[in-house]
């Protein structure tokens, strides 16, 4: 049964959400901008020295596969493009700030380790084959799938220590307790904060169906995008081998349509996993978690 009071909070708190750093809204703007050119989205990011480093460290990492070091902002940009920098500079405000520690039942660093592999595993499957046109904001969605959990976190603790009391007691995935719980879950929840923000529409539609069959994914221009089904399969990979922590070790295997929705097959996407898997504890370093 839904707790309407617990699910009143969480909507009001919403509402009243602190704001992404300057640097991802000003981003955010620009990427939306038909007349932002790269050398304005360089100006921006240098303003924030913490999200610039990280950038850089990030672009730097084996992640990339860069062929020589990038120095510095304006050469990033030249040289990876202005969207994938300004992907990146966008999932790392959110992350900056939804940081903390969070419930003691619940392990923060643990959930960022699974969400950055989450968005490393789609991404690499993205770009493999060419999957989908655009690469790097399949990994911002990844990165950002589960945030309706930790805003639970933040904004219902006593509901949210609930639904992890219940999942210790019953081997089911996480959405279908919050489901019992509250009446909603962490894909609602996430999409409201997603909106709330302005985040890419991509980024919307992949937190609000990345787990719902494809039949069900209605609602948006974006609803049936092929970035959505990649990040199921990539979700079901992190948790299949324990990439960090979800919140739960349960998972449900997508269906043979979403595999193939997304152009892999179940042997192929554990490949992917498996080869990523130290690759993505250094990436989760880079990035201060």
């Amino acid at each position: 049964m839904a707790n309407q009071e617990e699910l009143k909070k969480i909507i009001q708190a919403i509402q009243s959400l602190p704001t992404l750093p300057t640097v991802a809204v000003k981003v955010n703007s620009l990427i939306k901008s038909p007349t932002a050119g790269a050398a304005e989205l360089a100006k921006v990011i240098e303003l924030d020295q913490s999200i610039s480093a990280k950038v850089l460290s990030m672009i730097n990492s084996a992640y990339y596969g860069l062929s020589r070091k990038i120095n510095n902002i304006k050469e990033a940009v030249a040289y990876l493009g202005t969207n994938a920098v300004s992907q990146l500079v966008l999932a790392l405000g959110v992350l900056k700030t939804f940081g903390g520690k969070g419930s003691k039942n619940f392990d923060r660093k643990q959930f960022w380790i699974h969400s950055i592999a989450v968005a490393v595993i789609a991404r690499v499957i993205a770009k493999e084959e060419k999957r989908h046109k655009h690469p790097e904001d399949v990994f911002t969605a990844g990165l950002l799938h589960d945030i309706g959990k930790v805003a639970m976190d933040n904004f219902a603790t006593d509901t949210f220590e609930l639904v992890l009391s219940q999942l210790a007691k019953e081997k089911i995935p996480f959405f279908r307790v919050e489901q019992e719980v509250l009446g909603v879950d962490h894909t609602r929840i996430g999409e409201w904060v997603a909106r709330s923000w302005e985040l890419p529409l991509l980024t919307i539609v992949s937190i609000r169906h990345h787990h719902e069959e494809p039949a069900g994914r209605k609602g948006f221009s974006l609803s049936q995008d092929s970035a959505v089904d990649i990040i199921a399969v990539s979700d079901w990979l992190a948790i299949t081998n324990s990439i960090g922590n979800s919140g739960s070790a349960v998972v449900e295997e997508p269906g043979e349509e979403v595999f193939s929705r997304a152009n892999i097959t179940k042997q192929q996407a554990q490949a992917v996993a498996q080869h990523l898997k130290s690759e993505i504890a250094k990436d989760a370093a880079q990035l201060g978690i």
